[in-house]
């Protein structure tokens, strides 16, 4: 697999990736689904993660993804995220895995993981990342008219 993080610019938010931010299927457990994302967002969005690590997730020369760290640098932590327009072909435990070893290059002692507990592919992924179940937060999100648990997952690197 030809898999690469570039580090996310502006020339990577085009109407094609507008379209996954605001694919309800895609997003449907993200903070994502709660609006229309508009270029303005993202470019805001862009310019928030500027002390974090933000990166494109490309394979063969493909966008298929970003992935995140935002960064505690004081405590050396950082909370993880992910989107991908194409799931099951390996590029999200590929690109998890490099991005956690640009981590622990700068020091990055815990990394951080939390989603709704209706998230399989999310908990499979940090389950896969040898993460371990740090917390519930009981009927904690909106989803679909119901509330689910959120799981929050860590590891020590």
């Amino acid at each position: 697999m030809t898999l690469k993080l570039i580090n996310f610019s502006r020339k990577f938010i085009t109407n094609e990736y507008l379209s996954w931010l605001n694919d309800k299927d895609l997003t449907k457990h993200s903070r994502l689904r709660l609006k229309k994302n508009t270029k303005k967002d993202a470019f805001k969005y862009l310019a928030s993660m500027k002390n974090n690590f933000y990166f494109a997730v490309i394979y063969n020369k493909e966008h298929v993804g970003n992935v995140a760290a935002y960064i505690d640098w004081y405590n050396s932590c950082a909370d993880l995220s992910i989107i991908l327009k194409k799931q099951g072909f390996g590029y999200g435990l590929s690109s998890l895995k490099v991005l956690i070893k640009k981590l622990k290059q700068k020091k990055i002692r815990k990394i951080t993981c939390s989603t709704m507990i209706i998230n399989k592919p999310m908990i499979k992924l940090c389950l896969n990342l040898n993460m371990k179940l740090e917390y519930i937060k009981k009927k904690q999100l909106k989803f679909k008219y119901k509330f689910v648990d959120l799981v929050g997952y860590y590891k020590f690197l």
